[in-house]
Parts: structure tokens; C-alpha cells; sequence
């Protein structure tokens, strides 16, 4: 993945590799750069090299806001009774009052376990009382669904400035559709609405995206140094 190409705090100007590529986006402006080698030597070794520009601002952009926020799906059990439960209990007067609480419950009743391989979910974190960053995310977009607030998860990097980023640093955190803009949740870290513009995009997180191929054709560029 790419920088997503428009969310709700940055905009991808540019996408510059050393290799030609193939960008697909989806419905959700996710950016999937796609590269093809017609033949690899044994023991030959490829380096590719990405360099990408990101516009990032202090205040969200509106955006469209699509229904499949709303709705249960794979790993956000929004409609399972306990979840349902629970996020009764934590609804305030506000959409801003009910996401604040549901954050700071899943930050101070969900214990950290390190990393998780494989993706648990949120009735899973609920009904464990624990997990990854993934986890933390799952159950907080579960629990806004679930009374109605829009909500998203989201898979990128949190940077303070421009800097290389590694595998190790790759990290989820939640977004909620907050008084017509989409707010960084990350209980995990214990953030909300914090340093929001630190917050790079890399994917927004759907199991029922739509792929449509072929929007650019990445050219020859440079290598990046």
C-alpha cells in the first residue's frame, strides 16, 4: 500500500520508485502499487525503492461518508448482543461525549498483549480483555457502530516529521465520523484527537472493498537516494 490517497488529513501528491509499477485504487481511496517482473535470475535480488509525498494538515476534510461505517462486518461484531450491550452503557448526550467515553474504556480495560499475528477482532478483544494495537482498534469501531456513530479503522505510521519508516513501526488506529469530519482515535496510545496531522494513512481497513484496476501506469523514475 501507498499513502491512501485522500483521508481525512492528508492528500498524496506524489508517488516516485525506481521501478515501474501499476497503481490500483478502490472505492476507499486506498493506493495499491502492483509491480511485475517478467523474469528474476536465481539468486538474483530486487531492491525497490518508494518515495512518496504527503500533504498533511492540522484541521480534518470533510468527506463523503459511506453507509459501511455503520454496519457490522468481518472482525467489527457491531451487532453481537455484548458489544451492543456495552455501548449502551457508554453513550453520552453527543456523538463527540459517547466516542471520547467508548475510547477511554477501551484504553483502561483492555490490557496490551504485544504483537498478535493473526487479526482476533473486536469480540474477541471484548470478551479477552486484551490485545495488539489491531485489537484496540476493532473494538472501538465496534463499539461506535453499535450505537451509531460512523467508524473506521485505519493501518499506516505515526510520524512527527518527515523521516523513513519501517515494518516494525507500521501501527492501526480507529477514525470516528465526528460533526461532519472523520477524528483520529488511537486507545492504544491513549490519543484522542492528538496530534492528529502525525497520523499517516496507509490503508483504510474494509473487508468489503471493491478494487478497480489499472487507474495509472507508474513510469521509469530515478532511484531514490
Amino acid at each position: 500500500y501507498a499513502p491512501v490517497s485522500s483521508s481525512g488529513y492528508q492528500s498524496l501528491l506524489k508517488i516516485n520508485s525506481n521501478q515501474t509499477f501499476q497503481k490500483e485504487s478502490d472505492d476507499l481511496e486506498n493506493s495499491i502499487l502492483a509491480y511485475r517482473f517478467y523474469q528474476i535470475n536465481p539468486f538474483e535480488t530486487k531492491i525497490i525503492y518508494i518515495k512518496t509525498t504527503v500533504q498533511v494538515s492540522h484541521s480534518s476534510q470533510s468527506k463523503k461518508l459511506s453507509e459501511m461505517f455503520l454496519l457490522p462486518e468481518k472482525y467489527i461484531e457491531s451487532n453481537d448482543i455484548k458489544i451492543k450491550q456495552k455501548a449502551k452503557t457508554l453513550k453520552q448526550h453527543t456523538d463527540y461525549d459517547t466516542s471520547k467515553k467508548i475510547h477511554l474504556w477501551v484504553a483502561n480495560h483492555i490490557k496490551y498483549s504485544g504483537y498478535i499475528k493473526n487479526d482476533r477482532g473486536a469480540l474477541w478483544a471484548f470478551i479477552n480483555r486484551k490485545g495488539d494495537c489491531t485489537e484496540y482498534m476493532y473494538l472501538f469501531v465496534a463499539l461506535c457502530r453499535a450505537v451509531g456513530i460512523p467508524a473506521r479503522g485505519i493501518a499506516g505510521y505515526v510520524v512527527a516529521d518527515n523521516k523513513n519508516v519501517f515494518a516494525t513501526d507500521y501501527h492501526n488506529w480507529a477514525e470516528c465520523y465526528i460533526d461532519g469530519q472523520w477524528r483520529v482515535a488511537d486507545p492504544q496510545q491513549r490519543k484522542y484527537m492528538k496530534n492528529e496531522d502525525q497520523y499517516i494513512a496507509m490503508r483504510i481497513i474494509s473487508h468489503k472493498k471493491r478494487i478497480q484496476s489499472g487507474i495509472f501506469i507508474g513510469i521509469d523514475a530515478p532511484a531514490i537516494d
